[in-house]
């Protein structure tokens, strides 16, 4: 293949040294700028954009000369120390390297370097030393000083970046003549031992100097941000902090700029309250000496929802209790064993879930701006069933393969206040009825008797809800849904497609108003037309519009647009809708993805933690998200990140043996949820896989390889615009364009690269490994020593790039250097990361075969 993996024309070397060398400073979620698409991810819903790296002209990189002692002694900092008798490096430090005397592994060893700076590089201003990668780094001292980091956790409890960090030099501590930087490092056997990357003395930048963190909070009674910023320099400093708050749509609401004088690492706080139910997102940024510094962004929590549709947002306080079996749902509810809760709220673990079923109870009023209208509760989704009652009256009973749905309060529209009664079941409701339903303290279910997307092994067992549900007011005639469709190929062009609600008794006629809008201002409009919608019916139609001036959304600048849908009759609002959308096209080309034309390497992390790791500038684009499980909010998010996702149902078999593969019920559930699923996210553009599920044994059975392969054709009739995938479900005997496995070195045979034994002899293979026969193709396979793609399609691993635990490693993403293209042998790869150096090279192996993308298993 001529494609490689990421890049099919590979940076020059100088390119790829500054980039290794800028891996700190080129931050992102989450959280992954709008202008140069560089981001960093830090703490729950905060984020940092990342700023461009000086010049190489204002930086002096320190390659030679360095020298190096196993043995921990305070005194190697002293820079009259005598290290002559010292080994010296051979190999430049930013390269892998490992130690031969094991006695070093899990305590410290130290690198010296002496260096002269040539003449005035640097210019004016502070200056920092950068270490390519921090994690092994304990403590640096410049000649005999120890240097602080510039960072202050109490501003930004993360960095920006996993791997690389700046250092503080002090004024006047850089000498014109002979200078000492010594290292204090940390060895670990699961790390490339001691490997601190390329180290740099540079000027300082605005990121460096100062610090600029957020975090929602409330303050006398009142929801808003706090913003901080933060100084790292040893001497008073002059700055500014400047910020605007955002809509969802990316409208400047309001915007200030206010001078701060900070003492020496001196931090000031300003509190900013939420103001209306449109403020969405704080973004902010410091300025020094004209130069303005990454930004950081903070996503508000407002009770009203925040300008897509008016909405009261139930987050709570909700009463909580347990319902034994012999209870069930009965009306009135108890009286007492209630408690105070907020959502989201989940009970997860068999320890947490002493029953199977749960009441959720609260008492709300409506706003006056929705009492009148017809009152409608969004339910996103539930674990696993809710039985909905209202002021005493059973309203509906949703499943979560019957979810997202909005439930019509019938009777209630000039009601003043609500009483909400949810009645939830766990698991259990996914199980086949016909089977006796574990008692209350009992988990685990039959072999072959969970008939819905319901996880049910032991980390799986949950109750409750991930998403927060809303209590909404509409007219009698609404806009219903808008889909968002984008076209590239054979011209740009638009295609929207409306659905109209008609809930009264009388037929409407209504002219329809539409337009695209930018961050508030109007851009496109589509053409009006007029509908007569029957009562007590739905109306449907399509408009389609060229649109050659559309900016593409992608990675490097995840533009967003604003469809706003306006109703009238006789000149007189009915109402209102906007939807996001990004305008761009995945597709695949030969055995690559392409993203609006373009060849595209999803890469990045399969699974999702609670405080999401920095990722470098276009090195993470792709995440793994789970439906119930991870709220719609992040979705949002990665739309305006430009990262993509692929969309995984709850159907996570993990190898196991649960699910009824044959039932047909089965498939008529999950069917069921991919299309309420598909319906409602239909317009986020991050997401370009609709997944199956995790790991289902398909291959055991042939009718259960039939009806998951119907499933996916149903699923690409009903969203053509996104691949489906099935995670480790290869290809599904061939009726998936895409080629799902989860560690391509692990199946011999069976997967289409075999490299578990790559710089291994035939002859040396172990047996056990050489008889190996696949389950899929049922017969011996010859031995390849070398890649070799069995597919001509995109080959997606789905679980890679195994991560240890511990000091922090668990969450962190893929680095920059994982794609330099240098000999694998000296590379300092992301295999640093993982349990051995061997995993690292399948991983690079399959680079330079041209995978079309992985994810890494964190």
């Amino acid at each position: 293949m001529s494609n490689k993996f990421p890049m099919s024309n590979p940076p020059a070397a100088d390119q790829c040294s500054r980039t290794a060398a800028c891996l700190g400073h080129c931050g992102l979620v989450i959280c992954w700028a709008l202008v140069t698409g560089h981001w960093s991810f830090v703490q729950a819903a905060t984020f940092h954009v990342a700023q461009q790296h000086p010049q190489a002209a204002d930086s002096l990189e320190l390659e030679t000369g360095w020298r190096f002692s196993a043995d921990d002694k305070e005194a190697f900092a002293v820079p009259f120390h005598r290290d002559e008798a010292w080994p010296t490096l051979e190999q430049a430090l930013g390269r892998a390297w490992r130690l031969a005397n094991p006695r070093v592994r899990g305590g410290f060893v130290w690198y010296r370097c002496r260096f002269t700076p040539p003449k005035s590089p640097f210019g004016d201003g502070p200056l920092v030393v950068e270490v390519g990668d921090e994690r092994t780094l304990d403590k640096m001292f410049l000649n005999n000083q120890p240097l602080q980091p510039a960072w202050l956790s109490e501003v930004m409890p993360s960095r920006r970046s996993p791997f690389s960090a700046a250092y503080v030099v002090p004024q006047g501590l850089l000498k014109p003549q002979e200078n000492v930087l010594a290292l204090r490092v940390r060895d670990f056997d699961i790390l490339e031992p001691n490997h601190v990357g390329r180290v740099t003395i540079r000027r300082a930048a605005t990121a460096d100097m100062l610090n600029v963190g957020l975090k929602a909070v409330a303050r006398d009674g009142k929801d808003g941000c706090e913003l901080a910023i933060g100084s790292t320099f040893e001497r008073s400093l002059s700055a500014a902090l400047a910020f605007r708050v955002e809509d969802y749509f990316g409208k400047a609401l309001r915007e200030k700029r206010q001078d701060v004088q900070l003492a020496p690492r001196g931090v000031e706080r300003v509190f900013l309250p939420i103001e209306s139910g449109a403020d969405y997102k704080v973004v902010a940024w410091a300025e020094w000496r004209k130069e303005r510094g990454p930004e950081s962004w903070e996503y508000l929590d407002p009770t009203e929802r925040f300008g897509l549709r008016d909405a009261l947002r139930l987050k709570g306080p909700w009463e909580f209790r347990p319902v034994t079996q012999a209870e069930g749902f009965k009306l009135p509810a108890p009286g007492d064993g209630w408690k105070p809760v907020t959502l989201p709220h989940v009970l997860k673990g068999a320890e947490n879930l002493p029953t199977h079923r749960a009441w959720y109870r609260l008492r709300v009023q409506v706003p006056e701006a929705m009492r009148g209208k017809r009152l409608c509760l969004w339910l996103p989704s539930v674990r696993y069933k809710a039985e909905v009652f209202v002021n005493g009256q059973k309203a509906a009973s949703k499943p979560n393969w019957d979810l997202p749905d909005e439930i019509e309060l019938a009777g209630q529209p000039g009601a003043t206040s609500l009483e909400l009664l949810l009645g939830v079941t766990d698991y259990i409701a996914g199980l086949a009825p016909e089977l006796p339903e574990p008692k209350d303290g009992q988990h685990g279910v039959p072999t072959r008797g969970v008939i819905a997307a319901a996880p049910v092994l032991p980390g799986g067992y949950s109750m409750g809800f991930d998403e927060i549900p809303e209590l909404r007011g509409y007219p009698a005639v609404r806009v219903a849904a808008v889909a968002v469709r984008t076209f590239i190929e054979g011209g740009k062009r638009l295609r929207v497609t409306t659905k109209l609600r008609n809930a009264s008794a009388e037929p409407r006629r209504v002219a329809v108003i539409q337009a695209v809008l930018e961050r508030g201002k109007l851009v496109k409009r589509l053409p009006e037309w007029a509908v007569e919608v029957k009562p007590q019916a739905e109306a449907e139609f399509t408009t389609e519009a060229e649109w050659h001036e559309a900016k593409l959304w992608g990675p490097e600048s995840p533009v967003l647009y604003q469809l706003s849908t306006r109703l009238e009759t006789d000149g007189q609002p009915l109402d209102e809708h906007h939807a996001r959308f990004g305008f761009r096209e995945f597709g695949v080309r030969g055995a690559q993805f392409t993203l609006n034309g373009n060849t595209f390497h999803p890469r990045g992390a399969s699974h999702w933690y609670p405080r999401l790791q920095p990722r470098q500038a276009e090195v993470f684009t792709c995440s793994r998200m789970f439906f119930p499980a991870h709220r719609e909010h992040w979705l949002s998010v990665f739309d305006e990140i430009g990262a993509v996702v692929t969309q995984e149902s709850g159907f996570g078999a993990n190898n196991a043996d649960s699910y009824a593969l044959e039932d047909d019920r089965l498939y008529a559930n999950l069917l069921s949820e991919f299309r309420r699923v598909i319906v409602h996210r239909f317009n986020h553009p991050s997401i370009m896989f609709w997944n199956q599920g995790n790991e289902l044994r398909w291959y055991e059975s042939k009718a259960a390889t039939q009806k998951l392969g119907d499933l996916a054709d149903a699923m690409k009739a009903l969203d053509p615009t996104r691949l489906v995938t099935q995670d480790r479900g290869l290809d599904l005997g061939g009726r998936l364009r895409v080629y799902n496995p989860h560690g391509l070195a692990q199946d011999v045979g069976v997967t289409p690269v075999d490299v578990r034994w790559f710089a291994t002899r035939p002859e040396d293979i172990p047996p056990i490994v050489r008889q190996r026969r696949s389950l899929l193709l049922g017969e011996r396979k010859p031995w390849q020593c070398a890649p070799q793609w069995d597919v001509e399609k995109p080959v997606f691993e789905g679980e890679g790039l195994y991560v240890t635990e511990g000091r922090e490693l668990g969450g962190w993403w893929l680095g920059d250097a994982a794609y330099l293209p240098e000999p694998i042998e000296w590379r300092p790869l992301a295999i640093r990361l993982w349990a051995d150096r061997l995993r690292g090279l399948y991983h690079e192996v399959y680079r330079q075969a041209g995978i079309s993308g992985f994810l890494g298993h964190v």
